[in-house]
């Protein structure tokens, strides 16, 4: 999977992405902090760093102008994303830390098929219970009848194994197949109408239920260009015919969309003039009662070392998460449920010489509980809210971004731990369900 942060009018979010070249994909979760970076990490000192935002009074930032806490700011814009300034606001609790559900683990976990089920394993061996019951699987698309077959055998054998340990699978349906990128106008039109009914048809026949089903997310992210396509009009049109198709064998399965928070204008091949704005012309054409929950994505973003670093980067989620613009597309697809996914990343840029970017566990902390008060924000709109945390180390490949909180065998050690175990603990404090993404390397 190749998740990457992108700069379109400055702002940049982490991509849900893999090219697929055959099969299932499978991703989830992971872990963070290198020994680099723990080593670089200072250690929390809740005391001084309160001190430090109690001194200051300030808040976010909107174009690079400080906002002093407590002065109203909206909630959408259709300006280019602004910078934040340090400190961002208040971190999170770290004085509640008790990140799992229940004292019960999972038995056998670690011993799974699945990469992200035997890192699910290491989570709750740090947290010393279950923590969570949802994680994304990734699949593509077929592009032929033998591949509708081969596919579904594949995924079902998937299904089954998180049904297995009792995890419901949230599973990114990506517009991907063998020979490259799905065309929307073509999917739309109806070409790969017999491929997707086959695919659905032969999960059915191998015995899979609507519950072991999860929830499915056809066409992620459509109003960014990561599939080369953002064309308006046939976004709406093509999930609700892949929901169509899922609902037509599984009629009680669950589906989903994920929208990021910045959209670049329709039609766009290129990463340039993307805006946080109305997702409304996306929406439109998906008719009440189809879809079951609607899912918003957004990211931190820095620039690299020479460009500014932390100092001119997006780090508050009143920006890259602006809940106005998820309470709306919600309300118009008639659904209460809302899941958000996000992340804080400790280092950033890695894969340039000298241009990384280093995020202590205080900023990470941060940046956590800004999203927690974006999230509340939407809970308070009457929605149902679900936190998915990416937190997969990709320091290593071409994005360059650690979003993980320790590194392989330094779970016990790293400073930043704590933050992913309080975030975990924060989330259910505030009454929003947390899902976890991450995977063994």
């Amino acid at each position: 999977m190749v998740y990457r942060l992108r700069e379109g009018a400055g702002l940049k979010s982490a991509r849900l992405k893999r090219r697929v070249t055959t099969g299932v994909l499978i991703i989830c979760l992971s872990s963070l902090g290198t020994a680099t970076m723990v080593a670089a990490q200072p250690k929390f000192d809740n005391a001084w760093f309160s001190n430090l935002l109690a001194k200051s009074h300030i808040g976010t930032a909107r174009n690079g102008v400080a906002i002093r806490a407590g002065e109203n700011t909206s909630t959408t814009s259709n300006h280019s994303p602004a910078k934040t300034a340090l400190p961002i606001g208040p971190m999170l609790n770290m004085g509640n830390t008790a990140c799992a559900t229940n004292s019960t683990k999972t038995p056998g976990l670690a011993n799974s098929k699945l990469p992200q089920l035997q890192k699910l394993a290491e989570y709750e061996t740090i947290c010393g219970g279950t923590v969570t019951n949802t994680m994304m699987i990734f699949t593509s698309m077929p592009a032929s009848s033998t591949e509708a077959r081969s596919m579904s055998q594949s995924m079902a054998n998937t299904l089954q194994e998180f049904a297995h340990y009792r995890i419901r699978p949230l599973v990114i349906l990506e517009p991907t197949t063998t020979k490259g990128l799905i065309n929307f106008s073509a999917y739309h039109k109806g070409a790969y109408d017999t491929y997707m009914d086959a695919y659905f048809q032969n999960l059915k026949t191998q015995g899979i239920s609507d519950a072991v089903m999860g929830i499915w997310v056809p066409f992620p992210e459509p109003n960014i260009p990561e599939w080369d396509d953002t064309t308006i009009e046939d976004t709406a049109a093509n999930i609700a015919k892949t929901a169509a198709l899922q609902k037509k064998y599984f009629p009680a399965s669950k589906v989903s969309v994920m929208f990021d928070s910045m959209s670049y204008p329709s039609g766009s091949h290129a990463w340039k003039g993307g805006k946080y704005t109305s997702l409304m012309p996306y929406l439109r054409g998906i008719p009440k009662g189809l879809i079951d929950s609607f899912g918003y994505q957004g990211f931190p973003w820095t620039p690299p070392k020479n460009e500014g670093g932390l100092s001119q980067a997006n780090l508050s989620a009143g920006t890259f998460l602006q809940s106005g613009i998820a309470i709306e597309a919600a309300r118009s697809l008639g659904v209460r449920d809302i899941w958000i996914n996000t992340g804080s990343f400790g280092r950033s840029h890695s894969n340039v010489q000298n241009q990384e970017v280093v995020a202590s566990p205080e900023i990470r902390s941060q940046i956590l509980q800004s999203v927690l008060t974006e999230s509340k924000k939407i809970q308070s709109a009457g929605f149902r809210v679900s936190l998915h945390l990416f937190a997969e180390d990709k320091a290593k490949v071409a994005e360059g971004n650690d979003w993980s909180y320790w590194s392989p065998g330094q779970s016990t050690i790293s400073n930043a731990t704590p933050v992913f175990k309080a975030f975990a603990a924060n989330t259910r404090a505030n009454g929003f369900d947390f899902w976890l993404f991450d995977v063994v390397h």
